[in-house]
């Protein structure tokens, strides 16, 4: 996409987190909408019943895609996949993700998430794109929600050499412009903690005049995902998650 000068359309996508059917239904929707790129910002697998399922589509599909703190915790085979918990016991829920997911993921679609690349940088209309996971300051872990301070915001902006940043990471999407840098979080595919259990993406229209956002929610059968999980033999409070769209069971 390196100096392309006409309106491109970009469907910008996240946080998965081996939710197949979710990612299915975003790309049947994205089908309808031409576009002429599809990024994924990492975070393939995690705390969902179908990581494999999950990976192997993606493979399979023309998307840009750079890896999560989740995706470089299974490659590795770690016990910690770098998430943030508001306690004891969403951390020991982690851990038992953790343990489950590794044990799930075939051999060589570790190999695959361990060698996507931490970001991706492109330019279309003349706007520099980069694409990560966390933020610039680290790819993996660093989270840049929307309420943290804007000083510190500006500051990751103005350093960033973009013009505009899609990432994800929260599963909260927002779009803020701070310096005439565009900050876009594209939301979550498979795990939405923003009270509302429908698939997100983003629709991102560049023009050589202007940026639009558009944050699509796509509606799947959330209830049949959440017996997935539980019958897979993941903790049922994140059958819980899915259907409330928040991490508050």
């Amino acid at each position: 996409m390196k100096g392309v000068c006409i309106d491109v359309l970009i469907a910008a996508l996240a946080d998965i987190h081996a939710n197949l059917h979710a990612l299915q239904s975003v790309y049947q929707d994205i089908e309808k909408m031409q576009v002429d790129l599809i990024v994924c910002a990492g975070d393939l697998v995690g705390y969902g019943p179908n990581p494999n399922e999950v990976v192997e589509f993606l493979r399979g599909s023309d998307a840009v895609i750079v890896k999560g703190n989740y995706d470089d915790g299974i490659a590795r085979t770690a016990d910690d996949c770098g998430c943030r918990f508001s306690d004891d016991r969403q951390k020991a829920l982690g851990y038992a993700s953790v343990c489950w997911t590794n044990a799930k993921v075939k051999p060589e679609n570790k190999e695959y998430l361990g060698h996507l690349p931490l970001t991706w940088r492109g330019t279309v209309d003349g706007k520099r794109i980069l694409v990560v996971h966390g933020s610039p300051v680290d790819p993996l872990v660093d989270y840049m929600d929307i309420d943290r301070d804007v000083v510190e915001l500006r500051e990751i902006a103005c350093n960033s050499d973009a013009d505009i940043i899609i990432f994800g990471h929260t599963h909260i999407p927002y779009h803020l412009t701070l310096e005439g840098v565009h900050l876009i979080n594209v939301g979550s595919v498979g795990r939405p903690k923003d009270h509302d259990p429908r698939a997100c993406y983003a629709l991102i229209e560049v023009t050589l005049e202007d940026i639009k956002v558009e944050f699509r929610r796509v509606s799947y059968d959330v209830e049949k995902v959440a017996r997935q999980v539980v019958d897979c033999g993941l903790p049922p409070e994140f059958a819980e998650i899915l259907k409330k769209g928040t991490t508050a069971v």
